[in-house]
């Protein structure tokens, strides 16, 4: 977090009539905050980060959840933008209309996107993500490896009897490690930077059209190693972030 910035005191002067600035002492400063992580960055149950990670991201799955997707109906209609770059301009003023939560799971190694949209993110949703995970992966598959973060949700006795799944987790605090947050930051910018939707149905509408589109073969995107990257290579690589 940034500092406070200086205050300054004003004092008056009898002689000039004019307010005289002045810092003040350090001891009368406000203190100064940053962040900071005080306890170690391991994931539930006293495991270690996985190392397995980057080994995994070369096969299968990685899912998150983006939550609050809210339709925000503007009380008046956006104005397109004009020649000379002047920008579109969208009414700050909306109405509230519920808001839905998206479970998405992003295949590292086709690109495919599964996607189920909800009124809540609980335990329920996230193994009905898992089930169709599971509903996509042919039957000879032996286990399926899926990376995820430390969210509440991840975890329970439902969520450990898919013994087909193999759960990775990301390092605490480092759930940007998870490529589907590739993909949110991309579904943000193309279809939910100045939402203006008349309802709920009309978002969900919307963000499914996206994901049939991302998924089709002619437009699907998967993730690529800019150079070539063992399985060994990778684990030893993953020890060190």
């Amino acid at each position: 977090m940034g500092a406070f910035p200086n205050p300054v005191v004003c004092f008056a002067n009898s002689s000039t009539e004019r307010p005289a600035h002045a810092p003040l002492p350090d001891a009368l400063r406000p203190p100064r905050f940053h962040g900071s992580v005080m306890r170690a960055n391991l994931p539930p149950h006293g495991g270690s980060p996985d190392d397995s990670l980057c080994c995994v991201y070369l096969e299968d799955w990685s899912l998150d959840e983006k939550t609050s997707h809210q339709p925000r109906t503007r009380s008046m209609p956006n104005r397109p933008a004009r020649v000379g770059g002047a920008p579109v301009l969208v009414e700050a003023e909306y109405e509230l209309k519920g808001a839905l939560q998206l479970l998405a799971a992003f295949n590292t190694r086709t690109g495919e996107v599964i996607g189920r949209l909800r009124r809540s993110k609980r335990q329920r949703e996230f193994i009905e993500l898992l089930d169709a995970i599971d509903a996509r992966t042919l039957s000879w598959v032996k286990v399926i490896h899926v990376i995820r973060d430390n969210a509440s949700i991840h975890e329970g006795r439902l969520v450990h009897q898919r013994f087909r799944i193999r759960m990775h987790y990301t390092p605490v605090h480092c759930s940007w490690m998870n490529q589907i947050e590739q993909w949110f930051s991309i579904l943000q910018r193309k279809r939910l930077t100045a939402p203006n939707f008349a309802d709920l149905d009309a978002l969900a509408e919307r963000v499914h059209a996206f994901i049939d589109e991302w998924n089709q073969p002619t437009r699907r995107r998967s993730s690529r190693w800019s150079r070539a990257l063992s399985y060994a290579d990778a684990a030893r690589w993953t020890c060190r972030i």
